[in-house]
Protein backbone atom coordinates (compact mmCIF):
# COMPACT_ATOMS: atom_id res chain seq x y z
CA UNK A 1 0.00 0.00 0.00
CA UNK A 2 1.33 3.42 -0.87
CA UNK A 3 1.57 5.94 1.94
CA UNK A 4 -0.61 9.01 1.56
CA UNK A 5 2.54 11.02 2.21
CA UNK A 6 3.80 9.86 -1.17
CA UNK A 7 0.85 11.37 -3.00
CA UNK A 8 1.15 14.45 -5.17
CA UNK A 9 2.02 17.70 -3.46
CA UNK A 10 0.93 20.88 -5.17
CA UNK A 11 3.81 23.35 -4.88
CA UNK A 12 2.40 26.85 -4.64
CA UNK A 13 4.71 29.89 -4.81
CA UNK A 14 2.68 32.84 -3.61
CA UNK A 15 5.47 35.27 -2.77
CA UNK A 16 7.64 34.80 -5.84
CA UNK A 17 6.83 33.68 -9.37
CA UNK A 18 9.88 33.39 -11.53
CA UNK A 19 9.81 33.78 -15.33
CA UNK A 20 10.34 30.74 -17.49
CA UNK A 21 14.01 30.23 -18.45
CA UNK A 22 14.93 33.10 -16.17
CA UNK A 23 14.30 35.63 -18.96
CA UNK A 24 12.76 39.02 -18.38
CA UNK A 25 9.69 40.02 -20.34
CA UNK A 26 9.71 43.10 -22.57
CA UNK A 27 7.76 44.91 -19.87
CA UNK A 28 10.36 44.05 -17.23
CA UNK A 29 13.25 45.07 -19.48
CA UNK A 30 11.56 48.43 -20.07
CA UNK A 31 11.14 48.86 -16.32
CA UNK A 32 14.88 48.29 -15.85
CA UNK A 33 16.02 50.99 -18.26
CA UNK A 34 18.17 53.66 -16.55
CA UNK A 35 17.03 57.28 -16.80
CA UNK A 36 19.98 58.23 -19.00
CA UNK A 37 19.30 55.73 -21.76
CA UNK A 38 19.17 57.29 -25.19
CA UNK A 39 15.79 55.73 -26.11
CA UNK A 40 14.08 57.82 -23.45
CA UNK A 41 14.45 61.47 -24.36
CA UNK A 42 12.64 63.30 -21.61
CA UNK A 43 12.04 62.94 -17.91
CA UNK A 44 8.31 63.22 -18.65
CA UNK A 45 8.44 60.07 -20.71
CA UNK A 46 10.49 58.34 -18.04
CA UNK A 47 7.96 59.35 -15.42
CA UNK A 48 5.13 58.08 -17.63
CA UNK A 49 6.85 54.72 -18.04
CA UNK A 50 7.48 54.65 -14.30
CA UNK A 51 3.77 55.13 -13.62
CA UNK A 52 2.85 52.42 -16.10
CA UNK A 53 5.22 50.02 -14.42
CA UNK A 54 3.34 50.35 -11.16
CA UNK A 55 -0.15 50.80 -12.58
CA UNK A 56 -0.12 47.72 -14.83
CA UNK A 57 0.44 44.35 -13.17
CA UNK A 58 3.45 42.54 -14.51
CA UNK A 59 2.22 39.25 -15.97
CA UNK A 60 5.04 36.73 -15.89
CA UNK A 61 4.63 33.29 -17.37
CA UNK A 62 5.26 30.97 -14.43
CA UNK A 63 5.83 27.25 -14.54
CA UNK A 64 5.14 25.52 -11.25
CA UNK A 65 5.28 21.80 -10.83
CA UNK A 66 2.80 19.08 -9.98
CA UNK A 67 4.46 15.92 -8.75
CA UNK A 68 3.07 12.47 -8.15
CA UNK A 69 3.76 8.76 -7.92
CA UNK A 70 1.86 5.87 -9.47
CA UNK A 71 2.17 2.16 -8.79
CA UNK A 72 1.59 -0.57 -11.38
CA UNK A 73 1.34 -4.20 -10.35
CA UNK A 74 3.41 -6.45 -12.60
CA UNK A 75 1.14 -9.39 -11.68
CA UNK A 76 -2.28 -7.74 -11.35
CA UNK A 77 -5.05 -9.67 -9.62
CA UNK A 78 -7.62 -8.57 -12.21
CA UNK A 79 -5.56 -10.02 -15.09
CA UNK A 80 -7.42 -13.33 -14.79
CA UNK A 81 -10.83 -11.65 -15.07
CA UNK A 82 -9.89 -9.40 -17.99
CA UNK A 83 -7.88 -11.92 -19.98
CA UNK A 84 -4.61 -10.01 -19.55
CA UNK A 85 -1.36 -12.04 -19.68
CA UNK A 86 0.36 -12.07 -16.29
CA UNK A 87 2.99 -11.07 -15.41
CA UNK A 88 2.91 -8.10 -17.74
CA UNK A 89 6.03 -6.97 -19.59
CA UNK A 90 7.85 -3.76 -18.76
CA UNK A 91 6.58 -1.97 -21.88
CA UNK A 92 2.98 -2.59 -20.82
CA UNK A 93 3.77 -1.52 -17.26
CA UNK A 94 5.30 1.72 -18.54
CA UNK A 95 2.23 2.42 -20.69
CA UNK A 96 -0.13 1.80 -17.78
CA UNK A 97 1.92 4.06 -15.53
CA UNK A 98 1.75 6.81 -18.16
CA UNK A 99 -2.03 6.44 -18.52
CA UNK A 100 -2.57 6.57 -14.74
CA UNK A 101 -0.30 9.60 -14.42
CA UNK A 102 -2.05 11.57 -17.16
CA UNK A 103 -5.45 10.70 -15.70
CA UNK A 104 -4.42 11.95 -12.24
CA UNK A 105 -2.81 15.18 -13.48
CA UNK A 106 -5.87 15.89 -15.64
CA UNK A 107 -8.09 15.35 -12.61
CA UNK A 108 -6.01 17.79 -10.56
CA UNK A 109 -5.83 20.52 -13.20
CA UNK A 110 -9.24 20.34 -14.87
CA UNK A 111 -11.41 17.96 -12.88
CA UNK A 112 -15.03 17.21 -13.72
CA UNK A 113 -18.46 18.76 -13.57
CA UNK A 114 -20.85 16.49 -11.71
CA UNK A 115 -24.50 15.71 -11.19
CA UNK A 116 -25.16 13.76 -8.02
CA UNK A 117 -28.52 12.26 -7.11
CA UNK A 118 -28.54 11.01 -3.51
CA UNK A 119 -31.51 8.79 -4.21
CA UNK A 120 -34.29 7.87 -1.81
CA UNK A 121 -35.75 4.48 -1.00
CA UNK A 122 -39.23 5.87 -0.35
CA UNK A 123 -39.34 7.31 -3.88
CA UNK A 124 -37.63 4.27 -5.40
CA UNK A 125 -34.74 6.47 -6.55
CA UNK A 126 -31.26 5.01 -6.86
CA UNK A 127 -28.14 6.93 -5.87
CA UNK A 128 -26.11 8.00 -8.92
CA UNK A 129 -23.16 10.18 -9.87
CA UNK A 130 -22.39 11.46 -13.36
CA UNK A 131 -18.95 12.96 -14.04
CA UNK A 132 -18.07 14.97 -17.16
CA UNK A 133 -14.35 15.69 -17.76
CA UNK A 134 -13.57 19.39 -18.20
CA UNK A 135 -10.24 18.85 -19.91
CA UNK A 136 -7.26 16.55 -20.11
CA UNK A 137 -3.57 16.70 -20.84
CA UNK A 138 -2.10 14.84 -23.77
CA UNK A 139 -0.65 11.39 -23.17
CA UNK A 140 2.69 12.54 -24.57
CA UNK A 141 2.67 16.13 -23.32
CA UNK A 142 6.19 17.59 -23.44
CA UNK A 143 5.64 19.18 -20.01
CA UNK A 144 5.39 15.71 -18.47
CA UNK A 145 8.63 14.08 -17.35
CA UNK A 146 9.63 10.96 -15.39
CA UNK A 147 11.92 11.75 -12.46
CA UNK A 148 12.33 8.28 -10.94
CA UNK A 149 11.28 4.69 -11.57
CA UNK A 150 11.91 1.45 -9.70
CA UNK A 151 10.56 -2.08 -9.35
CA UNK A 152 9.95 -3.40 -5.84
CA UNK A 153 8.10 -6.59 -4.92
CA UNK A 154 6.67 -7.05 -8.43
CA UNK A 155 5.41 -3.46 -8.54
CA UNK A 156 6.57 -0.63 -10.76
CA UNK A 157 6.77 2.73 -8.96
CA UNK A 158 7.07 5.84 -11.12
CA UNK A 159 7.52 9.45 -9.99
CA UNK A 160 6.62 12.14 -12.51
CA UNK A 161 6.64 15.93 -12.74
CA UNK A 162 4.27 18.07 -14.76
CA UNK A 163 5.10 21.72 -15.45
CA UNK A 164 1.85 23.63 -15.40
CA UNK A 165 1.56 26.80 -17.44
CA UNK A 166 -0.09 30.00 -16.28
CA UNK A 167 -3.54 29.08 -17.59
CA UNK A 168 -3.40 25.71 -15.84
CA UNK A 169 -2.19 27.33 -12.64
CA UNK A 170 -5.14 29.73 -12.71
CA UNK A 171 -7.43 26.75 -13.30
CA UNK A 172 -6.10 24.93 -10.24
CA UNK A 173 -6.32 27.99 -8.01
CA UNK A 174 -9.84 28.57 -9.33
CA UNK A 175 -10.82 25.06 -8.26
CA UNK A 176 -9.47 25.78 -4.78
CA UNK A 177 -11.52 28.90 -4.14
CA UNK A 178 -13.29 30.04 -0.98
CA UNK A 179 -16.51 28.26 -1.98
CA UNK A 180 -14.87 24.85 -2.30
CA UNK A 181 -14.14 22.26 0.37
CA UNK A 182 -11.92 19.23 0.77
CA UNK A 183 -13.34 15.75 1.15
CA UNK A 184 -11.72 12.33 1.32
CA UNK A 185 -13.13 8.83 0.99
CA UNK A 186 -12.31 5.30 -0.07
CA UNK A 187 -14.24 3.92 -3.02
CA UNK A 188 -14.54 0.38 -4.36
CA UNK A 189 -14.98 -1.45 -7.64
CA UNK A 190 -15.60 -5.11 -8.40
CA UNK A 191 -13.07 -6.86 -10.59
CA UNK A 192 -15.75 -8.52 -12.69
CA UNK A 193 -19.47 -8.66 -13.34
CA UNK A 194 -20.33 -4.96 -13.24
CA UNK A 195 -21.69 -3.13 -16.27
CA UNK A 196 -19.03 -0.91 -17.82
CA UNK A 197 -16.11 -2.66 -16.16
CA UNK A 198 -14.31 -3.93 -19.22
CA UNK A 199 -10.65 -3.10 -18.73
CA UNK A 200 -8.02 -2.11 -16.20
CA UNK A 201 -8.62 1.64 -16.51
CA UNK A 202 -12.37 1.20 -16.13
CA UNK A 203 -11.91 -0.71 -12.87
CA UNK A 204 -9.76 2.06 -11.37
CA UNK A 205 -12.06 4.80 -12.68
CA UNK A 206 -15.09 3.09 -11.14
CA UNK A 207 -13.33 2.89 -7.76
CA UNK A 208 -12.40 6.58 -7.95
CA UNK A 209 -15.96 7.59 -8.91
CA UNK A 210 -17.27 5.59 -5.97
CA UNK A 211 -14.90 7.51 -3.68
CA UNK A 212 -16.26 10.79 -5.09
CA UNK A 213 -19.83 9.57 -4.51
CA UNK A 214 -19.04 8.67 -0.91
CA UNK A 215 -17.43 12.08 -0.35
CA UNK A 216 -20.55 13.86 -1.60
CA UNK A 217 -22.85 11.62 0.40
CA UNK A 218 -20.96 12.34 3.63
CA UNK A 219 -21.02 16.09 2.97
CA UNK A 220 -24.79 16.09 2.36
CA UNK A 221 -25.51 14.08 5.49
CA UNK A 222 -23.51 16.55 7.59
CA UNK A 223 -24.71 19.84 6.12
CA UNK A 224 -28.21 19.42 4.64
CA UNK A 225 -31.28 18.79 6.76
CA UNK A 226 -33.42 17.51 3.90
CA UNK A 227 -32.23 15.12 1.23
CA UNK A 228 -32.08 16.99 -2.12
CA UNK A 229 -33.19 15.62 -5.45
CA UNK A 230 -29.86 16.43 -7.12
CA UNK A 231 -26.69 18.43 -6.69
CA UNK A 232 -24.60 20.00 -9.45
CA UNK A 233 -21.07 21.30 -9.15
CA UNK A 234 -17.37 20.89 -9.82
CA UNK A 235 -14.97 18.31 -8.44
CA UNK A 236 -11.22 17.84 -8.89
CA UNK A 237 -8.45 15.78 -7.37
CA UNK A 238 -6.40 17.38 -4.59
CA UNK A 239 -3.57 14.90 -5.11
CA UNK A 240 -2.91 11.50 -6.66
CA UNK A 241 -5.36 8.78 -5.57
CA UNK A 242 -3.92 5.64 -4.00
CA UNK A 243 -5.17 2.29 -5.33
CA UNK A 244 -4.94 -1.12 -3.68
CA UNK A 245 -6.74 -4.42 -3.26
CA UNK A 246 -9.13 -4.51 -0.31
CA UNK A 247 -11.32 -7.51 0.60
CA UNK A 248 -11.37 -8.80 -2.96
CA UNK A 249 -12.21 -5.42 -4.47
CA UNK A 250 -10.16 -2.67 -6.09
CA UNK A 251 -10.10 0.29 -3.71
CA UNK A 252 -9.22 3.94 -4.34
CA UNK A 253 -8.44 6.37 -1.54
CA UNK A 254 -8.78 9.91 -2.86
CA UNK A 255 -8.93 13.48 -1.63
CA UNK A 256 -11.12 15.87 -3.62
CA UNK A 257 -11.79 19.56 -3.98
CA UNK A 258 -15.55 20.04 -4.38
CA UNK A 259 -17.64 23.10 -5.17
CA UNK A 260 -21.42 22.83 -5.07
CA UNK A 261 -23.01 25.09 -7.66
CA UNK A 262 -26.69 24.16 -7.49
CA UNK A 263 -28.99 22.17 -5.21
CA UNK A 264 -32.30 20.97 -6.59
CA UNK A 265 -34.89 19.98 -4.00
CA UNK A 266 -37.90 17.73 -4.40
CA UNK A 267 -41.17 19.48 -5.18
CA UNK A 268 -43.44 19.98 -2.22
CA UNK A 269 -46.63 17.94 -2.29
Amino acid sequence: MLSSNNAVRFMETKAKIYPKNGALSDHEVFMCLPCGISDINTMGRVFFVFLLAFAIPCLITAQEILRGEVCVEMEPVYALFLGIPSPIDIATANQWALEDTVYAFSGMIYGWSFEYEPGEVARNLRESLSLTPLGEIDLYDEKLSVTDASIKEDKLFVWTDYKIDQAQQIRILGNRNSNSFKAQAMGFSMLQGEIGITDRRSIKTAALEDAAKRSLRAKIQKTLKNRPKSIHGLISLYDFPVYRMFNGQWAATAKFIIEIKQIENFSAY
